[in-house]
């Protein structure tokens, strides 16, 4: 099996370093529209903070390989083997589209949202399949 990687969207950082500047455009108006200094300093905050986390989606990436599934983060790494995932679910339901991943011990693990997404969460479903895997695909109702 060749090996599938699927990585963080672009976009998505591009998209929180965008909503960045907003804050810091709003620091310029504060002292115009009788504001304390303080919020100066909470509009800063916000705006690095949300540099610093798109910034730590560039590395992320989902890897299936012939070993197993592997989902690399900034800080962590988890590792499942084939013949170590017991069941999986994908449910599709109003408040969003998740999949977990039951190990043979009976932990879920769930990959990241933004890395397994419309239809890279069939193709993953689809090698859980191909592998011998038994899951489901569940729909809830609103």
């Amino acid at each position: 099996m060749r090996p599938m990687i699927l990585k963080c969207p672009t976009w998505m950082p591009g998209v929180l370093i965008a909503g960045a500047v907003a804050p810091l455009g709003i620091i310029v108006l504060i002292p115009t529209l009788g504001w304390p200094p303080v919020v100066q300093w909470i509009l800063a905050g916000v705006a690095i903070f949300m540099v610093a986390y798109a910034l730590t989606l560039l590395p992320t990436k989902l890897v299936l390989s012939d070993e197993g599934l592997c989902q690399r983060l900034l800080f962590s790494e988890l590792r499942l083997r084939w013949e170590d995932m017991a069941e999986w679910q994908y449910t599709i339901g109003p408040e969003g589209n998740y999949l977990w991943i039951k190990d043979q011990i009976g932990r879920k693990h769930h990959p990241k949202r933004w890395l397994v997404f419309g239809r890279r969460i069939a193709e993953v479903v689809e090698v859980l399949q191909e592998k011998g895997i038994k899951g489901e695909v569940v729909e809830l109702k609103p």
